[in-house]
């Protein structure tokens, strides 16, 4: 498991509700929800808390992020709080590390830092909409070069055919510190294409088990945050559809095959999609889409679906 992203809220959702054949809301409540990979939100088993955070933390630590996590972290000592008065006890704290935002009008420290003081492993986020925070109980523990390497071999066996240079982007982490990384796997890969495979995935990769059936796959969803995005979809106009500068659709996937974007909109109790599909959509398959959008609907709380194909 590389996680499941949350952003914007619900996300996760969506990305559990394509995988599982569920006939409500999954519940996340078994997981633990942190700022990790590229800085974003993701959910995570309790048990990757210190693989999600100390396995992604860069080697050389930048200074002001452990002195605002070390604040931080105090800041929650009695109990969780939202970010905004996290953020106001460290600029009282720091207020040299919180400088002047003109956008909000006020000091505080830079939301990169704070996304990064996360990796530290000792906070969590209890919610998103609004950000809440929380000490982690237990904090992550762990060998950070063990869990660095097994962070790196989670990619691989989820993501191969790849490079370190895609790992350094989907991890968000320096390309320098993802080729140190590189080396203790080095012996383990071999070379598919212009990327790298696991030894042990080859066979599996080489005979993959056949997918059927159609998935509504939300935007940030893990499939797209693969960095080979020239080989899911081999038409650059596809890939500018899915990943505009901002705010990029879902994806509709038929037999595993990406065949045409998606877009929601929650009105009242019912959860309208729209399909703009990459060349057209057989008509015997409708009927699977609009059961997919069924099932979208019921995960995130809605009572029907309905599905306009542009």
């Amino acid at each position: 498991m590389c996680g499941i992203q949350d952003t914007p809220p619900g996300t996760a959702v969506a990305s559990v509700a394509a995988r599982l054949d569920l006939d409500g809301r999954p519940d996340l409540s078994s997981l633990l929800l942190t700022w990790t990979l590229r800085g974003a939100p993701h959910y995570v088993p309790p048990g990757d808390h210190a693989l999600f955070t100390l396995g992604v933390l860069p080697e050389a630590a930048d200074p002001a992020v452990a002195e605002v996590e070390s604040i931080m972290v105090d800041a929650l000592r009695k109990g969780p709080r939202p970010k905004g008065e996290v953020s106001a006890f460290v600029n009282q704290r720091a207020p040299e590390l919180s400088p002047y935002c003109r956008a909000c009008d006020a000091h505080h420290p830079n939301d990169n830092v704070f996304r990064a003081a996360a990796l530290k492993g000792r906070f969590v986020l209890q919610g998103t909409a609004p950000v809440v925070l929380a000490r982690a109980r237990p904090a992550a523990k762990g060998n950070a070069e063990a869990l660095r390497t097994e962070l790196l071999l989670r990619y691989l066996h989820a993501y191969a055919p790849t490079t370190a240079s895609h790992f350094a982007t989907w991890a968000g982490i320096d390309p320098a510190d993802a080729k140190r990384r590189w080396t203790a796997v080095a012996d383990a890969v071999v070379k598919v294409g212009k990327g790298f495979v696991l030894e042990e995935d080859l066979d599996e990769l080489e005979r993959p088990r056949p997918v059927t059936g159609a998935r509504l796959v939300p935007n940030k969803d893990a499939l797209l945050q693969a960095r080979d995005r020239d080989l899911l979809f081999l038409d650059p106009a596809h890939r500018k559809k899915v990943f505009p500068m901002l705010g990029g659709p879902g994806v509709v996937l038929l037999d595993a095959e990406p065949v045409a974007t998606w877009r929601a909109a929650a009105k009242g109790k019912r959860l309208e999609v729209t399909v703009e599909p990459f060349l057209g959509l057989p008509k015997r398959r409708h009927a699977e889409l609009d059961a997919e959008a069924q099932r979208l609907a019921a995960a995130r709380g809605q009572d029907v679906a309905s599905v306009t194909i542009g």
